[in-house]
């Protein structure tokens, strides 16, 4: 302190801060050889860079601006040490512990950090992985290079995008590898900050989504994949249960221009919550009594309860949207025209999919025969819904599966469910696949429903053809074809359609929109315009039934070319395809095989007695375990990687 005094007093421009860290049981040295160069004032004796948190000097800066303040001086501190990300860097300035935030190596690794944090797109830079490559330079007797730059290169490109396996294949993109390293650290309200930038629906996600990113995640070819949804809803649960999600105020809207939205859906709850954001007036429509489309009123309360999508559309509207329920457009309500009319100067149809794909069989018109789709929205809106003890659900989709478990809570003694196609091209979830057979539903692959037998206007039966598989069909998967003479009957009492849903048009005039032969809104791929300027469609009705992280990341993507279309602003069509980070590039030396953490779960004999989620989640202890085990691709590189190009 006296030494910083000392310099103030000297009227220097600025002082910056930067020291090395003690690490007192490290190994010293060989005899009679120098520490190597870069690694701090004391040589060996230092801990890895990549041990430290972000941020680790802060604390030198801090007290030495405190102390020259003190002394009356007004000079500058800067304040450096892995100061990687925007957010740090300004929370460090708004807390008054420096002046100025210096970096050096985090440019390095990314020359265009200024432009990214400028531009709101943080999550896409390159964070310096604190290795050392580039400070060991000199002991290599080589220019200064990043070891994330591409191989051989003596630059990086602009814009240089780098991103672990799981982030790319995330839907909407969100920055899952900062999650967990928040999460591993227990900062969990900052891990759902970042959940939240990408996706208003935390929660909800955590509970539904197939989780691609865990398809990708480099640890699979080491032992196993991270939990990652299971701790995305850890998180959101933790944070909720502690404090509830943040308080906040709507902001202000700045745009004359106002958006409707049709569809109180994922892609359209998205859509408006992010439009609210970029100072718009938002207002969305929705037909049924409930918002939150197939969250609400398509998944079952046991994978997914009520209160949490409540809470998270609560959450919406407090940012602003206005959500009119019963409010249907196109058909005894409003019009599109009548929308513009009201002076809405642009509108998202995010109507999703919900009318039930029919079978085409005699006898789907019998008592006791019931759509998935439908079935499932009675039982959700709280109606009673007389199934019969003996059920078939006929399909094989993540519906059918609902509609099954459904009718087995709501008393059903026997649930079969009648798939035309074997177990491997089945495409229903496959934990909830086994989940239905742990509830003691049978399936039956390879059977044809050929007809729908009844009596007395009721369903007493279903008539099946045994198949078997031919070439793959337009959907990649094998086509089954019905054996002759290989008919058979199984006495049921009650039949569930769930063969596929397809979105309902039934608001457009179909002289005036383009629409797919399979019942979908033709869209720009880039901008979502239909081809009636001002209106824009996502989701379901336009890409058919899709999971619900795809609904959010198109409500997400619908919200940038309204507001430049509102805007009159130009496009930007190209997009930067990113470098993945691959397994070879990761130094898994530094880690132990360790086995993947299991989500606990109700019983199978008590999962049937009512609604009660299935699924407990993690504990904080199996969550911390589980984020501990994140290799956090690309900031734990190979060095060796580099060598053989040089």
């Amino acid at each position: 302190m006296r030494v910083a005094k000392r310099l103030a007093s000297l009227g220097l421009d600025y002082i910056s801060v930067s020291a090395g860290e003690r690490f007192e049981d490290a190994e010293p040295p060989l005899p009679n050889m120098p520490p190597f160069a870069g690694t701090g004032y004391s040589g060996y004796r230092m801990s890895p860079r990549w041990w430290n948190p972000d941020g680790v000097q802060v604390y030198l800066a801090e007290g030495i601006r405190k102390a020259v303040r003190e002394a009356g001086y007004d000079v500058p501190i800067v304040a450096a040490g892995k100061i990687r990300m925007p957010e740090l860097a300004e929370e460090i300035l708004d807390q008054g512990r420096a002046d100025i935030i210096g970096m050096a190596r985090a440019l390095l690794a990314d020359p265009d950090w200024p432009l990214k944090a400028k531009a709101d797109r943080a999550d896409e830079i390159v964070k310096c992985a604190a290795c050392g490559y580039c400070s060991e330079s000199d002991e290599r007797y080589e220019t200064v290079t990043c070891i994330e730059w591409p191989k051989v290169a003596l630059n990086p490109p602009s814009p240089w995008l780098l991103v672990p396996p799981c982030k790319a294949a995330c839907p909407a993109g969100i920055d899952i590898r900062s999650y967990i390293d928040y999460a591993a650290q227990g900062q969990y309200e900052k891990a759902l900050r970042v959940i939240e930038e990408k996706i208003p629906f935390p929660a909800t996600v955590g509970r539904v989504c197939p989780h691609p990113c865990e398809a990708k995640c480099n640890r699979s070819d080491y032992d196993q994949s991270i939990a990652i949804n299971g701790l995305k809803r850890f998180i959101a649960d933790v944070v909720a249960a502690r404090q509830g999600r943040k308080v906040v105020s709507p902001p202000p809207i700045i745009h004359q221009e106002r958006v409707a939205v049709i569809g109180a859906g994922p892609a359209g709850l998205t859509a408006g919550f992010n439009l609210v954001q970029r100072g718009y007036g938002v207002t969305v429509f929705e037909a049924l009594p409930a918002a939150g489309g197939m969250l609400t009123v398509g998944i079952p309360e046991y994978r997914l309860p009520r209160g949490i999508v409540q809470a998270e559309i609560e959450h919406i509207q407090k940012w602003g949207v206005e959500i009119r329920l019963s409010s249907p457009v196109g058909r005894d309500g409003l019009t599109l025209d009548g929308l513009f009319q009201q002076g809405y100067h642009a509108v998202f149809i995010a109507t999703g999919a919900h009318r039930s794909i029919t079978l085409g069989v005699s006898g789907e018109d019998l008592k006791g025969g019931h759509h998935g789709t439908s079935f499932l929205r009675e039982v959700n809106l709280g109606k009673k819904v007389a199934v019969g003890e003996k059920v078939a659900v006929i399909g094989g989709g993540n519906v059918a599966i609902d509609a099954a478990r459904t009718a087995l809570r709501c008393g059903s003694n026997e649930v079969v469910i009648v798939y035309r196609r074997s177990r491997d091209e089945m495409p229903a979830y496959r934990e909830e696949v086994e989940a239905a057979e742990r509830e003691g539903i049978k399936i039956f692959y390879l059977a044809t429903p050929s007809k729908i037998l009844g009596k007395n206007g009721r369903v007493t039966g279903i008539e099946c053809l045994r198949a078997e598989l031919g070439e793959p069909d337009e959907s990649g998967r094998r086509r089954p074809i019905p054996v002759k003479g290989s008919e058979f009957v199984m006495d049921v009492n009650a039949v569930i359609l769930a063969i596929g849903e397809t979105p309902d048009l039934s608001l457009l005039d179909l002289t005036k929109f383009r629409v797919t032969s399979d019942n979908k809104m033709k869209v720009d791929p880039l901008s979502l315009m239909t081809n009636v300027p001002g209106v824009f469609a996502g989701g379901d009705a336009v890409s058919g039934p899709a999971t619900v992280i795809e609904a959010i990341a198109a409500g997400k993507k619908a919200a940038i070319p309204i507001d430049k279309y509102l805007r009159d602003e130009k496009r930007e069509d190209e997009e930067i395809a990113p470098h993945i980070i691959g397994m070879e590039e990761v130094d898994v030396d530094r880690f132990n095989r360790r086995e993947r953490q299991e989500m606990s779960a109700l019983p199978p004999r008590e999962r049937t007695q009512g609604f009660k989620e299935v699924n407990l989640g993690f504990t904080q202890l199996e969550a911390l375990r589980e984020a501990d085990r994140c290799f956090q691709c690309g900031l734990f590189p190979k060095k060796e990687r580099m060598s053989k190009f040089s």
